[in-house]
């Protein structure tokens, strides 16, 4: 089990699954069934050693996407008045977290394609006052950071916010780049370019 997902896959796959469930940081639980490993025989256990599939269909225990954390996100939006029914409110829900598994694996594609760096870096206390940064991708020796953005972005508040607080990592000494798949608004743009942040359009 990866990430909340169950891997069902032969002995010799594992040691692989491991070493790249090690390398994004995830967590992972082997589980192996009495006749594991066995072949030949035509027991259940040589013809599941002989498949391999991922099992998307399974949401996760924890965290994004898991019953727990869609539970608690529906009260949430109870509390603060919602009036949309069930039905509506999780079909939103289900596209949210379709975006934002898409969005975490072109993070993941355009990390492997760069070659460095960590995936999720949090900073703590970037300015003396408790403000907290998270990096999509980062390298506190080198002091380089990037913000992966998916889909088109303007200057909202989240956004902005984040400009902000990458202008005090660049303060100190940081070199940071905005990656966008498409061009971003022009107030975005100018918002970074006051900051002194470059950006970059990948394209698709």
């Amino acid at each position: 089990i990866i990430n909340g997902i169950e891997i069902i896959t032969s002995l010799k796959n594992i040691p692989n699954l491991i070493k790249e469930a090690k390398q994004k940081g995830h967590e992972y639980v082997v589980n192996m069934t009495p006749d594991e490993g066995k072949s030949g025989g035509g027991g259940s256990g040589g013809s599941r050693d002989e498949s391999s599939f991922v099992r998307d269909d399974v949401p996760p225990k924890s965290g994004p996407g898991s019953a727990e954390h869609r539970e608690e996100r529906w009260n949430e939006y109870l509390a603060k008045g919602g009036a949309w029914p069930k039905e509506r409110w999780d079909n939103v829900y289900n596209a949210n977290m379709t975006k934002a598994t898409n969005a975490h694996k072109a993070v993941d594609e355009y990390q492997k394609d760069i070659g460095w760096g960590t995936r999720e870096v949090h900073l703590t206390d970037i300015d003396g006052k408790g403000t907290t940064r998270r990096l999509d991708i980062a390298d506190k020796e080198l002091l380089q950071g990037v913000e992966h953005k998916t889909g088109y972005q303007s200057a909202t508040e989240s956004n902005l916010s984040e400009v902000e607080r990458d202008q005090i990592l660049v303060e100190q000494g940081w070199d940071i780049t905005w990656v966008f798949e498409q061009p971003p608004s022009k107030p975005l743009q100018n918002a970074l370019n006051e900051a002194g942040i470059p950006i970059e359009i990948i394209g698709k």
